[in-house]
């Protein structure tokens, strides 16, 4: 079924308030090709004039490529030229860095103020990177219009975060801290320390006086930890993100090859093997070695891989779960291994078979999320109450069933089931009570560890874990895997989409037979056949919610998770 469209006022909304931000009278004048010519005129005069100097004159600069994320701008080789032209300039200048997190003057603590801020941290041993920095503040611009695309795109509007600002601009602002222990200190060099690692970062940010995992902020932490060894090897690669709760988030991200980012090298086949990246070490890098397989052997796909996982880590900071269904490497799902090929949303024409995309179970929680509302005020802060959960260990036509009853003294919003860490079913809910059973496929034989969300209108949140055991008697149904790279397309133009990645985890999978719901309706809109492709026209503008129906030998059916089309005219 397609998900309730909620009413509520001010839920959809334009890109927050930095339009508003946008020093209008600056922007109107200055053009992309204006940007990339000041900045190339600047970087040729930069002996001859002040640091000082070229801040102010770059200040606006930053103000009006910033107001072109704002307004749509496309990412063409206009904006590619003036985008790497100002970097260049920033690369080249000195980084002012402060002992301690300085909290910006014009920062009011109010209830509706929920924003992303960004932090770089300089470990003691290593030189301020003027050009990571600088990148990392374009990268949130564009993180924000992936998200106010991709939410459009499941019919919610352009809901996106807000976040911290330079004074009079709209540029993001960057604080630039320096740490006091070695860049070895906070990383490591085996597998598995992960949360070592993010605990260790989050401590030092907090005793430098960042007021990390305090309401409403979402805070990203990069830090110059990674280093390149002589057998190729690149330690303190690292990016993890979370939230406790919908309030509060953080994220800690190596700065990686932050520093040499340019959309030209998205679009790159060199092969990285070779290469000398300055902001790793003076060894080359080696295939197989210094990189997982999973990003591929080129630079694109290695930088596209880059932005997937930042964004990824931001997305566990909003809260966001991880969600393989229907989703593969480099073309999938944000919150699955789809997130490498971010690379195609800037690039679509040139990676048709690459996508990163919001799930549909995915944008439905963000819709809930105050950062993702910031012109609303919330004053219910109590979470719902979960009355009672019962998870069946023995399936029931394939699927297993979680059976919960829940209450919230306000209004009841959403409920999401996780199984091993991944989303395997969820629903809308309204009221104040609620009595929901959500069937789902994805379960393993043995031991199973679930957890159960539920929302409410205001973004708060319960959360119940448990486990469960499924004795090898289960049999289970299909796991349905639908492969659909174009989620946006014009009103009459044709769609194929195909589930041949579906599997019978107890049967034969050339025996399965697949039938269609376009609109999401719950009807069938195809009879069952043994094609696993399809083709679909959607006449008129609008949002559908397509799915897939798969029947096994022996007659058990399972659904696929929802694809959300946007259809334009």
């Amino acid at each position: 079924m397609s998900a309730k469209i909620f009413t509520w006022v001010l839920m959809v909304v334009m890109l927050p308030i930095q339009y508003a931000r946008a020093d209008e009278s600056q922007t109107k004048t200055t053009s992309l090709r204006d940007i990339q010519k000041q900045a190339t005129l600047l970087k040729r005069r930069g002996k001859s004039l002040s640091q000082a100097e070229v801040l102010t004159k770059i200040a606006p600069l930053k103000n009006a490529l910033a107001f072109a994320n704002l307004t749509g701008a496309p990412l063409n080789r206009l904006y590619t030229n003036a985008s790497d032209s100002l970097a260049m300039l920033c690369a080249g200048l000195d980084l002012p860095v402060t002992d301690r997190f300085e909290k910006p003057t014009e920062i009011e603590k109010k209830s509706n103020s929920y924003r992303v801020r960004i932090a770089c941290l300089t470990p003691a041993d290593r030189t301020p990177n003027a050009a990571a920095a600088h990148r990392a503040a374009e990268l949130l611009l564009w993180y924000q219009r992936w998200f106010a695309d991709q939410m459009a795109q499941n019919g919610h509007g352009k809901m996106t975060f807000s976040y911290e600002s330079e004074t009079g601009s709209s540029w993001p602002r960057v604080h630039n801290i320096r740490l006091p222990r070695p860049s070895v200190y906070y990383r490591t060099n085996e597998p598995g320390q992960g949360d070592k690692v993010y605990s260790r970062v989050v401590t030092a940010a907090k005793d430098v006086g960042i007021p990390v995992e305090e309401s409403g902020q979402v805070w990203i932490l990069f830090i110059d930890m990674q280093e390149i060894l002589p057998d190729g090897k690149v330690v303190g690669l690292h990016r993890q993100g979370g939230g406790k709760t919908f309030h509060t988030g953080a994220t800690v991200c190596d700065t990686g090859t932050l520093g040499e980012l340019s959309l030209t090298a998205l679009t790159t086949d060199n092969l990285y093997h070779g290469m000398v990246v300055p902001s790793l070490g003076r060894y080359p890098l080696k295939r197989g070695v210094s990189f997982p397989p999973s990003r591929g052997n080129t630079v694109g796909t290695v930088v596209s891989s880059n932005l997937g996982s930042w964004l990824h880590e931001l997305g566990h900071c909003f809260l966001l779960t991880h969600d393989f269904r229907n989703d593969d490497n480099a073309a999938g799902n944000l919150m699955g291994n789809g997130l490498r090929g971010f690379r195609a949303w800037l690039y679509p024409e040139k990676f048709q078979n690459e996508y990163t995309h919001l799930s549909a179970n995915t944008s439905n929680l963000l819709r809930l999320n105050r950062f993702f509302r910031p012109q609303e005020e919330f004053k219910d802060t109590k979470a719902p109450s979960i009355e009672q959960a019962k998870f069946s260990t023995q399936s029931v036509e394939g699927l297993l069933v979680c059976s919960v009853s829940i209450r919230d003294d306000d209004e009841l919003a959403y409920v999401m089931l996780m199984n091993n860490d991944c989303v395997v079913a969820s629903q809308d809910v309204s009221g104040k009570n609620a009595q929901v059973e959500l069937r789902f496929w994805r379960y393993e034989i043995g031991d199973n560890r679930w957890q159960l969300r539920v929302f409410d209108r205001s973004g708060n949140v319960r959360i119940l874990p448990g486990t469960a055991f499924v004795p090898a008697t289960s049999k289970r149904a299909a796991h349905p895997y639908v492969t659909c790279p174009k989620m946006r397309l014009k009103a009459g133009e044709p769609l194929s989409v195909s589930a041949e990645k579906t599997k019978d985890p107890d049967g034969d999978s050339s025996a399965l037979r697949y039938a269609w719901d376009f609109e999401g309706d719950g009807k069938l809109d195809t009879e069952f056949s043994p094609r696993p492709h399809v083709s679909v026209t959607y006449p008129v503008a609008g949002v559908n919610s397509l799915q897939c129906h798969v029947m096994d030998g022996d007659g058990t059916t399972a659904v696929s998770s929802t694809i959300r089309i946007q259809v334009e005219q």
